[in-house]
């Protein structure tokens, strides 16, 4: 049965409790100097700046037949998502400092090639001269399926093609230990996308809505894109998160080498059959949401990409947040009164208002606030500068899109 091989894939993917480990993805787009997107296969494109780090940096590419989508070296991978977005990822650490150097070092080893091609890698939430419809999708089985399962979508279509994230995956211990963090997760997802609001322009025309992303998440039609109910429950443990994983479209199933397309639910392309892990894992990924499981753990891709060292200042902040037992408490507790649909209305209120959407007595700024104030003094010393850049976020109105807008407009 379905179900229980999605159990038991939740089960084979924690990790004991004192042992917390955290994964980083930073998106990224590969812009030509006008800020147009740089294609897959044109000359000097994507596909041949990861031959070059192939060529030059002693990486080693990730193929899926003829094509080249991605490459990988020591702990650190590099995939090329559904738009040509490069994602850099680190193997799971419990230390922020070896996130950090690992990624300076690629972004050092990669400058001077890019300045010599006329391209910068920006980290952006979103491509800003080139509208989706320009967008080459990278040639991969799985991609041209998603996209014909929502050629009726335009919002999940745009997100897919030319969002960009910054992706953090939180290990869990068991199920109980799952059932928090999924749901503190889904409870502060609104202040993070508010805080970390980094999408300036899109298709050429300036952004002046807050969390734009968050509005195409919001719009998206696709069941594949509704996160799991886990803060509507008394209770949302394994088997809960498995019939909700099961109930999604499931798109295309693998046949051979290659994958077949399907229509209806997972639930039901699998039914009578004995389902392999990699058949499981692969229902698990279909899902498109910006909280979901994956084998890093909780992987949550609720906040724009960002640039250094803002990005090392999200992920100190959630290490912050997850690595206390009792941080997590205190903001469960603060949500008590707040019921499933006024969390959804705080969704779509941060899409009009940002950081001054309402939140209790005050605002959402007022409670980002004291989550900084929280985390703060209980980060281990040699931790704490990573979370400072907050400080111009929070408390001199340094929102990631305005300060990136007045760059890009230079």
């Amino acid at each position: 049965m379905l179900q229980d091989q999605i159990v038991s894939q939740l089960r084979k993917y924690e990790v004991p409790y004192e042992k917390f480990v955290m994964g980083a993805k930073f998106q990224h787009l590969l812009l030509h100097q006008d800020l147009t997107a740089v294609s897959y296969d044109e000359e000097k494109g994507i596909a041949d700046f990861l031959e070059y780090l192939m060529r030059t940096n002693d990486w080693e590419g990730i193929y899926e037949g003829d094509y080249i989508i991605g490459a990988k070296k020591d702990k650190m991978t590099i995939m090329l998502k559904l738009g040509g977005q490069i994602e850099w990822a680190m193997a799971p650490t419990a230390r922020l400092q070896e996130v950090d150097r690992a990624y300076l070092d690629f972004i050092q080893s990669i400058m001077s090639e890019l300045s010599s091609r006329g391209q910068i890698l920006i980290s952006v939430g979103a491509q800003p001269k080139t509208a989706a419809k320009d967008i080459q999708v990278v040639p991969m089985a799985l991609n041209e399926a998603l996209l014909a399962s929502l050629k009726d979508d335009e919002a999940a279509t745009e997100l897919l093609k030319t969002a960009a994230k910054s992706v953090i995956t939180l290990s869990y211990a068991h199920s109980d230990d799952f059932e928090k963090k999924l749901n503190v997760v889904q409870l502060i997802s609104p202040v993070l996308a508010a805080i970390f609001d980094n999408v300036p322009l899109r298709a050429a025309a300036e952004v002046t809505e807050p969390c734009a992303n968050q509005g195409l998440i919001n719009k998206a039609k696709s069941q594949l894109f509704r996160e799991a109910r886990a803060v509507a429950k008394d209770s949302f443990k394994y088997q809960d998160y498995a019939n909700y994983a099961a109930n999604m479209p499931v798109v295309a199933v693998a046949a051979g080498e290659g994958l077949v397309a399907k229509d209806g639910l997972a639930v039901s392309a699998y039914e009578g059959k004995e389902v392999s892990e990699d058949e499981a894992e692969a229902v698990l990924n279909m899902v498109q949401s910006d909280i979901k499981i994956t084998p890093d753990g909780i992987e949550i891709s609720v906040v724009d990409a960002l640039p250094y060292p803002l990005n090392m200042a999200y992920m100190a902040l959630l290490k912050g947040i997850f690595s206390h037992k009792e941080h997590m408490d205190d903001i469960v507790d603060s949500f008590k009164e707040l019921t499933e649909i006024q969390l959804m209305e705080l969704k779509r209120a941060v899409c009009n208002e940002g950081l001054e959407a309402k939140f209790g007595e005050g605002t959402l700024l007022d409670y980002a606030k004291d989550l900084y104030f929280m985390v703060m003094p209980t980060m281990e010393p040699l931790e704490q500068h990573y979370i400072q850049p907050l400080d111009m976020v929070l408390f001199k109105g340094a929102i990631p899109k305005k300060v990136l807008a007045r760059q890009l407009m230079k």
